[in-house]
């Protein structure tokens, strides 16, 4: 074990502190994706526009929040002599005593979890994205192929085409 100074310890409080605050950030952003799968099963595009706001602000956040700890990651690595490519939260943990390894490697297990439940509510969001966007194409083919004209054979065999027709839609869909 390294020899770990009062500054050491106030650098694990803030790192940890701010893992819980990146993990408290995350469990908003996956509650956006939650908020943006419900309007994208009921087709409720202001909804949608809304959930979707709110996730681009809690990106920035994140952002924000993801750079700091990644900054406070690599100066509790230095202070613990650890080459700086080389820094993770494990590795960390390795150099520190028992409760305070444990502090960190919880904190850390935790974000790991949030972060595989929003990759999860990812891929469920894209795939209901991909379907609506299909269901658009082909309800887009379907009315194309209502508003052409029908071909039509005179006496001497030629096909002409007569003027277009089709139904107008209004309304939502």
């Amino acid at each position: 074990m390294m020899p770990f100074y009062k500054d050491d310890y106030e650098a694990l409080d803030r790192l940890i502190q701010t893992i819980e605050e990146v993990d408290q950030l995350y469990l908003s952003l996956l509650k956006a994706l939650e908020g943006e799968k419900a309007s994208l099963a009921a087709a409720n595009l202001a909804d949608f526009m809304i959930a979707n706001q709110q996730k681009e602000t809690l990106l920035k956040a994140l952002q924000e929040s993801e750079s700091r700890r990644m900054q406070q990651t690599t100066q509790l690595g230095a202070a613990l002599e650890l080459p700086t490519g080389e820094v993770t939260l494990s590795r960390l943990a390795r150099r520190l005593e028992g409760k305070d390894a444990a502090r960190l490697l919880y904190c850390g297990d935790k974000l790991v979890k949030t972060l595989a439940r929003i990759r999860e509510s990812n891929r469920t969001n894209r795939r209901l994205i991909s379907g609506s966007l299909g269901f658009v194409r082909d309800s887009l083919q379907m009315l194309q192929n209502l508003n052409r004209p029908s071909p039509t054979y005179h006496s001497n065999g030629q096909m002409t085409h007569g003027s277009y027709r089709g139904t107008i839609l209004a309304g939502e869909i």
